[in-house]
């Protein structure tokens, strides 16, 4: 037996069609009865144009389906949803596809431990390119002028970058997605949402790239301006002026021990003065009855000239005091009375100069010395 409606072989005693549905019973009925076709059994469940007939065949649905018509299914209002789409991707979609990683972290949490622990390394890794190599500029100055202070530098540099990391990202990176937004206007949510993924995000490559460059430069640096150039001329003033300063304490206390030295030597210093040819100024620490007595000698050309003695401040101020000094002993009074702390001064400026020169920083001339007796005649 066969089915009535679509051809299929039924099975004995099967009266519905499993494959059409239609009834193949001892009563013939046809589609056109009214109470067969009213049946829900017969309805396809995803025809629409039969619900849309039945609300049109209802007196009373007329002004309902025309409200649907207009508004539920117009282009209209497919359009306003995507308007809303749109300003809602603007605000935090196009930016969260711009940040990338870790948003969730940047947008929420006051510190940032990446930028902690990388500090310039995470600006570039974030493509915050300006400031990651501003920063590492900054870094290499003091790790070539001042590196006595480089890790206090670093440490003031960790921290600060935890704290203001994320929200100075964030102030960029709105800035950047606003700029996109309005430049690429034209462009589908999808293709603008593309291009903040690729304007934004990460870049492991170029950070490192960057950060290499730095390194090679600081190398190239330190070869070129600490060894290749400056050194041997730095070491050839040094080696003179040293040599100078050693001739000429020698001579200037030969002269002044005849004389005026009635203690014992205990330590000399040596300051060159660059004016139009080189001058140096001696200057003598001498052990005296348990106290130190300052003894200033000049280099004037070929001569050598007392100018200063603290032995003489007694006589000389009493001199003052009774008017009865002359111009040339009251500059000589001045001068004695600031012997020991200029002699202090000389001999700071010597320990820093040689400190910098132990350090391998120090590339200027050096132009003050302190000789112990063994210095002076060994």
């Amino acid at each position: 037996m066969r089915c009535q409606g679509c051809g299929k072989k039924l099975k004995d005693n099967e009266t519905v069609c499993t494959e059409c549905g239609y009834y193949n019973g001892e009563k013939e009925v046809s589609l056109e009865d009214d109470e067969i076709k009213n049946l829900d059994y017969f309805k396809d469940p995803y025809d629409k144009d039969e619900e849309v007939i039945e609300v049109l065949d209802d007196d009373d649905n007329e002004e309902t389906y025309e409200e649907l018509d207009e508004n539920a299914f117009s282009e209209e209002s497919y359009e306003d949803e995507d308007e809303y789409d749109d300003e809602s991707l603007s605000e935090d979609g196009f930016l969260k596809d711009y940040i990338g990683e870790d948003y969730n972290w940047i947008v929420e949490k006051p510190f940032n431990i990446y930028a902690l622990l990388l500090s310039w390394m995470y600006f570039l890794y974030r493509k915050l390119y300006i400031i990651g190599i501003i920063g590492l500029a900054i870094t290499g100055y003091v790790l070539r002028v001042t590196p006595n202070i480089l890790p206090i530098y670093i440490i003031i540099v960790m921290v600060l970058s935890g704290i203001l990391f994320n929200p100075i990202y964030l102030i960029i990176s709105k800035i950047k997605v606003a700029n996109i937004v309005n430049r690429y206007s034209d462009k589908s949510n999808q293709e603008i949402r593309e291009i903040c993924a690729d304007k934004g995000g990460v870049n492991t490559p170029r950070a490192l790239l960057i950060f290499l460059i730095f390194l090679i430069i600081m190398l190239f640096t330190y070869i070129h301006f600490g060894t290749k150039e400056n050194k041997p001329s730095f070491w050839k003033e040094n080696t003179e002026n040293n040599a100078n300063c050693i001739l000429i304490t020698k001579e200037a206390y030969s002269l002044i021990e005849k004389s005026l030295i009635t203690g014992s030597y205990e330590e000399s210093a040596c300051e060159v003065k660059k004016e139009k040819t080189k001058n140096y100024d001696i200057y003598f620490k001498i052990r005296q009855d348990n106290q130190y007595r300052y003894i200033y000698v000049k280099n004037e050309g070929k001569y050598l000239t007392v100018k200063g003695d603290t032995k003489d401040i007694e006589k000389l101020e009493k001199d003052k005091l009774d008017k009865n000094i002359l111009e040339e002993e009251e500059t000589m009074l001045e001068v004695s009375k600031a012997l020991s702390k200029t002699y202090s001064d000389i001999k700071r400026k010597s320990e820093e100069e040689q400190r910098l020169i132990d350090a391998k920083k120090n590339t200027s001339e050096r132009l003050h010395y302190i000789y112990t007796k063994d210095d002076i005649f060994k």
